[in-house]
């Protein structure tokens, strides 16, 4: 049964009752202006109400909530059915839901991102503004027959949805709506006729007046551009060099426009879908956090420790992907795309990122194994595997296909070859277990360890 209060309009008599109050008028007014108002959140409609929900809900006076302070000092205002009902409410969680399923005009299914609780909430408008999927920060109550939502901070739209489930869920300090507030509903930076300024000006814009002309954005963009899962190491590097110059205040006025800017950087420069620049930016969140003991004490990880991370992360499931993995979901949105080769430009999967002249190589040597000429194909494949500037199943397929010809090719045979060619082909197994050739010819080694017999050539190996 649905409780008869009327919910919105007790919330319009409890607003009347503030105003009324001078002292908690004032005491708002402050609140405010140090959570907002200080701290740049824009003003608008959504982010007033944040600060008026925000206000009843979570400031304290005596150790207890606005609302039953009201619930107190106002008891003739409110009839005993009334008040019952407030002191449920006020026993509230605030935090990051998905939304698990949708009965239109009905109800929701909300799942507790950080506490993996899931919650039937009884709600009529909302359910035909959000769908699965979706994100929003909110307050739920249980009334007494059912869970409610008392307000909303908003539906995030569903690319952001995978950073916030991504990095809310491990956040250590309480969540709260003057955080949230100023995480998502910051002023734009905005140049003298009320544009809104990118980062990229507002970056050169800092360096001119904190630093001086001497410093270029180009040599800085040049650098992240050449290196964006090092971005962290290089603004602390590049701060460094900038001690003395700046105040504290500068430096993290610095330090955030550089951060912006990385990603500012990354969705211009690259060709990369949606999803796929979404995947990226949290993995450079992923390396830095990783990383963070190793930054600080001014011993940055190896291009090659970042590239076994990043190959590591790209290849586990996640829950935020509904139990698929960074790859398997970049891979469908390439196909998606109409993108089939499978060494597209990317920045998220290492697997499949090459610098223009790695790929000429990998080109010329496929070139050779087309030609059933492996000794000439195996020292480019084996130079592109060692230095990392390929990181691919197709790659370590077809180190192990050159192996397992020059058993065939070298007379005695020599089964160190095929020894080799098994580890090869371990390796494209390990980064593909469905891989067809590579558990074809697994099982042939075996033979050949077994019965010393078989023959191929290379070309009809080549992957």
């Amino acid at each position: 049964m649905n409780s008869p209060i009327n919910h919105s309009d007790l919330i319009r008599r409890i607003i009347d009752l503030m105003h009324a109050d001078m002292e908690l008028s004032n005491l708002f007014e402050d609140y405010t202006k140090t959570q907002f108002a200080d701290k740049k959140v824009c003003y608008n409609d959504q982010t007033a109400n944040m600060a008026f929900n925000s206000f009843l809900y979570e400031y304290r006076i005596q150790n207890k909530s606005v609302l039953a302070y009201l619930i107190k000092n106002h008891k003739s205002e409110f009839p005993s059915e009334e008040s019952d009902y407030l002191n449920r409410i006020d026993n509230n969680i605030y935090g990051l839901f998905e939304v698990l399923s949708v009965k239109i005009g009905e109800s929701l299914r909300l799942r507790d991102v950080q506490t993996e609780k899931t919650y039937d909430v009884s709600e009529r408008a909302g359910s035909f503004n959000l769908s699965a999927g979706d994100i929003v920060f909110c307050r739920i109550a249980d009334r007494g027959d059912a869970w409610i939502i008392l307000y909303n901070d908003g539906k995030y739209l569903l690319e952001d949805a995978y950073l916030i489930k991504r990095n809310f869920k491990d956040m250590k300090i309480p969540l709260s709506t003057p955080l949230i507030a100023e995480m998502f509903h910051k002023e734009k930076d905005l140049d003298e006729d009320g544009r809104e300024v990118n980062p990229e000006k507002h970056l050169k814009r800092l360096i001119k007046k904190y630093i001086g002309k001497k410093i270029k954005l180009k040599g800085i963009k040049k650098m992240f551009l050449e290196n964006p899962e090092n971005s962290g190491e290089i603004i602390k590097k590049f701060l460094k060099e900038q001690e003395g110059k700046l105040s504290a205040h500068e430096r993290e006025l610095m330090e955030n426009s550089m951060l912006e800017y990385t990603n500012f950087l990354f969705d211009k420069e690259t060709k990369a879908g949606m999803i796929e620049k979404i995947i990226t930016k949290q993995l450079f969140i992923e390396v830095q956090k990783h990383f963070a003991g190793r930054y600080e004490h001014d011993n940055p990880p190896s291009k090659k420790e970042i590239d076994e991370f990043t190959r590591e992360w790209i290849n586990k499931a996640q829950s935020e992907l509904g139990g698929r993995t960074p790859k398997d979901v970049v891979e469908s949105e390439h196909k998606s795309r109409g993108n089939i080769d499978p060494y597209a430009p990317d920045i998220v999967i290492n697997m499949t990122k090459m610098e223009d002249k790695s790929r000429e190589k990998n080109k010329k040597a496929l070139d050779f194994m087309k030609k059933d000429n492996p000794e000439k194909a195996l020292p480019i494949f084996l130079e592109l595997a060692e230095k990392d500037l390929i990181v691919h199943e197709a790659l370590f397929f077809n180190i192990g296909a050159c192996y397992y010809s020059f058993y065939f090719l070298h007379k005695p045979h020599d089964i160190n070859h095929i020894e080799k060619a098994i580890q090869w082909f371990k390796r494209t197994l390990e980064i593909n277990p469905e891989h067809p050739k590579a558990n074809k010819y697994l099982q042939k080694c075996g033979q050949i360890k077994l019965f010393s017999r078989g023959k191929t050539t290379i070309s009809q190996m080549a992957f």
